[in-house]
């Protein structure tokens, strides 16, 4: 094939890649476009209080297993590979949704709490495998903005969610606006098995071409004992990676945990006069406004991070554009607010997501992007019970904003944190993607500009080392290679 085309063909993979996206940000998504509708539904069954309790479980619910499992499941994703782990992972997505909806035929909240926890063991672990299923197309061209298209996508599900749901669920009820959702994973999961097809009619061509494999497989079989110290080895990870994983822990956990209440929260607030099905639709509205923001905003922050670097920098940036979104909600129209926190999404993802692959190796990137999910998920069992506790001894939504600004505050530490280290050790995030540099043993070194992008379809057995040994870069190497401490 010739450059064109091998290029084109990391673009249809990120095409197809990012539609898996689609569907999981739209389902998980769903119960907060019909929170007003499953409470009318059962209204009967569950008082005020009880209910609130109840519809903050299918969030923390899904969460539940994420605490652990994208941890587990990126381990599996560097030795299996991405592709097949999409496909499981998908599937699950798609199981969960599916008894969701039977959940409301037969009006079980039982059910539709375990389904969330069916589809919450493929759903975040989906963002693990997809991180590096993207990576291995575009680490050293373009990252940020392939995971801000991806983010776009994903975001489109979540809009579409808030647009779509409302109205079904005036017409057909919470059944119909479920089983929507049902069909949308089933189309998410039709279009891993594309990409994931497509991922290995390429790989294939790899190997006819060389007899090589950008995934070639281990020499020996390990046991478990070695297998547990390979998934508990946290020494591979510097300083750096903890800090904007804790950034990234207090960043978006402000963000998702407030998307769990927002369209009721601007229903109760700014349209409570209105009957219920309008009442919805208007709050939904404000809410697909915000991933609005983020579908323009996150290819468009991912070019400039490309271009620009400071991806530190645009970290604390997020968390403060996040905290001033979060406060104004209590007191404006919520027009802006929603802007600012959908921009502070987008920021915060095109900085924080590729710098993951920048601070760890190549082999052990499924396994830093499952910490960093896992850690996330932490927050997103345990905050919405607060949230909950807080609407219940307030009356309102207020002061779980307030609660909320305060994770941007704790961000925005954790992003000069980060920023601080970074200086220390060479201003590895700030670079622009054509100006990173490699640690080699105790200092920096300039690496030669790479003339051919990376794909993975190399015409030589040189061309595929040099692409590999790219693919491997390290920008702070284990302590026993001598690198920093």
């Amino acid at each position: 094939m010739n450059s064109v085309t091998n290029e084109n063909s990391r673009w249809i993979i990120l095409a197809f890649a990012a539609f898996t996206m689609f569907g999981n940000y739209y389902c998980f998504d769903l119960p907060a476009a019909m929170k007003d509708s499953i409470h009318s539904y059962f209204e009967l069954q569950f008082s005020k209080e009880t209910y609130e309790y109840l519809y903050n479980t299918l969030f923390t619910a899904y969460s539940l297993p994420n605490i652990f499992l994208p941890f587990i499941n990126g381990y599996l994703v560097d030795k299996i590979g991405s592709g097949t782990m999409l496909v499981a992972l998908s599937f699950a997505v798609f199981i969960g949704q599916a008894l969701f909806w039977f959940g409301t035929v037969t009006g079980s909240m039982s059910l539709m709490i375990f389904s969330r926890v069916v589809a919450g063991i493929g759903g975040e672990s989906l963002f693990v495998a997809l991180s590096n299923f993207i990576t291995k197309y575009f680490r050293t061209k373009e990252l940020s903005l392939a995971l801000g298209l991806t983010l776009a996508i994903g975001n489109l599900g979540s809009m579409m969610n808030m647009i779509i749901t409302p109205r079904v669920c005036g017409t057909y009820g919470i059944r119909g606006g479920s089983g929507v959702g049902a069909l949308v994973s089933l189309f998410s999961f039709v279009v891993v098995l594309v990409s994931n097809y497509i991922d290995k009619h390429i790989a294939a061509m790899n190997q006819m071409g060389r007899g090589l494999s950008l995934h070639r497989p281990a020499s020996n079989t390990k046991g478990f004992r070695e297998v547990l110290t390979d998934l508990l080895n946290f020494k591979e990870f510097s300083s750096l990676y903890w800090s904007i994983c804790a950034c990234s822990f207090f960043l978006f956990t402000g963000i998702l945990s407030f998307n769990n209440i927002a369209a009721s929260y601007i229903l109760n607030k700014w349209f409570s006069a209105l009957p219920l099905q309008t009442a919805e639709i208007q709050a939904s509205n404000y809410v697909s406004l915000m991933w609005l923001t983020t579908v323009i905003g996150g290819p468009l922050v991912g070019c400039l991070v490309d271009e620009y670097g400071v991806r530190t920098r645009l970290a604390m940036i997020a968390a403060v554009i996040l905290g001033v979104g979060q406060l104004s909600m209590i007191v404006f129209y919520p027009t802006i607010p929603v802007v600012l926190i959908g921009v502070a999404y987008s920021i915060g993802y095109a900085a924080i997501g590729p710098s993951v692959a920048y601070l760890t190796d190549a082999e052990d990137l499924g396994r830093a992007n499952g910490i960093l999910y896992s850690l996330q998920n932490l927050g997103f069992f345990i905050v919405p019970y607060f949230v909950a506790t807080l609407k219940n001894s307030y009356g309102t939504y207020d002061s779980s904003q307030v609660f909320l600004a305060a994770f941007a505050g704790v961000a925005l530490y954790f992003g000069y944190k980060s920023y601080m280290e970074n200086t220390q050790k060479g201003h590895v995030l700030e670079l622009r993607i054509d100006q990173l540099q490699d640690v080699r043993g105790a200092g920096m070194v300039e690496l030669k500009e790479v003339q051919a992008d990376y794909n993975p379809l190399m015409d030589s057995d040189q061309e595929y080392e040099d692409a590999k040994r790219m693919l491997d870069f390290n920008f702070y190497p284990r302590k026993s290679k001598g690198a920093f401490s």
